[in-house]
């Protein structure tokens, strides 16, 4: 009572729930509704002792560029939650969360609008600069991106992936996603927003002429990255995505880089359970034995992800 009293809320249910009345208070009678995110709302709640949600907003103009840039841009990089409008399209808006009873001058809220606004234009002037050559013209440049020293470049791992996609059924439109989909690694955009690789290229892809299913592949192509996520949309994304993980697995395991304990730099097993989730929930029969390559190793590995996957 005593910490309350001095605007510390000590247990975590109170200034959680102080995060999500703050935030209904912010919206109530307006046509807005918070993307609520979990992992984000999760860090809110530990990094502050007195959680007061406050609703800025940005130039509409911003909204010219892609939603996934804006939303990562608030998310990952300033702790705000984005804002939807009642028809589901992204609004000049925020919701960040102060640490600090209220902000009665609206000095906080400007700071925020402000650094917002920094990085937006950041974000703009990336997206314009990475326009000006396409990514077919960056895959040379995928020589000077190494993958793993024993593996070579990411242009090597590309040309690999580019291969097995084929033996995997791949049409040509798989074989041109696989060609681009490292492409966004030499992006300035991709640089400052570590987050948004494959995303970026997906985007850039579509921006470029590339045909939708080329771009949706790139997209797409990370997916699955966690038991939750869903597989890619397409069946090309879905090749697509095995062709690259597929050939990390073979790689890894080809040069001894096998997972040992918690140990996994290259999260193998990530990589292998995504295979698993692609096969099972997509539908597709393919061999163990050919996706492992012949390799009875990584046929054992796949053993345990697939045993794992049913438990």
């Amino acid at each position: 009572e005593i910490l309350a009293k001095n605007f510390v809320l000590l247990r975590a249910d109170d200034r959680r729930r102080r995060i999500r009345e703050g935030i209904q208070a912010l919206t109530d009678g307006r046509d807005l509704q918070v993307n609520l995110d979990a992992e984000l709302l999760e860090t809110l709640v530990f990094i502050t002792e007195y959680p007061t949600p406050m609703l800025g907003e940005f130039d509409p103009s911003y909204l010219e560029l892609p939603e996934e840039v804006l939303v990562t841009v608030m998310r990952h990089h300033q702790k705000y939650f984005s804002v939807e409008k009642g028809d589901g399209t992204l609004a000049p808006n925020f919701i960040a969360v102060m640490n600090t009873a209220g902000d009665a001058e609206g000095l906080v809220r400007r700071g925020n609008e402000r650094v917002l606004r920094a990085r937006f234009n950041d974000a703009r002037f990336f997206w314009d600069v990475d326009q000006k050559k396409t990514l077919a013209a960056r895959v040379p440049e995928l020589e000077h991106v190494t993958f793993q020293a024993k593996l070579g470049s990411y242009l090597a791992k590309t040309q690999r992936a580019m291969t097995l996609v084929g033996e995997l059924g791949g049409n040509e439109a798989a074989v041109r996603a696989v060609e681009l989909s490292k492409c966004d690694l030499t992006t300035e955009l991709v640089k400052e927003f570590t987050e948004l690789q494959g995303v970026v290229g997906g985007l850039y892809a579509r921006a470029q002429g590339e045909p939708e299913e080329v771009s949706r592949a790139i997209y797409e192509h990370y997916k699955p990255v966690s038991m939750e996520d869903s597989i890619p949309s397409t069946v090309t994304g879905r090749l697509v995505s095995l062709a690259d993980k597929l050939d990390t697995l073979r790689g890894c395991f080809g040069v001894g880089m096998v997972p040992s304990g918690s140990s996994d730099p290259f999260a193998l097993r990530r990589a292998a359970q995504g295979v698993v989730k692609i096969l099972v929930e997509g539908n597709l029969a393919l061999p163990l034995a050919q996706l492992t390559g012949q390799d009875a190793q990584l046929a054992e590995f796949f053993r345990d992800r697939i045993d794992y996957y049913f438990r």
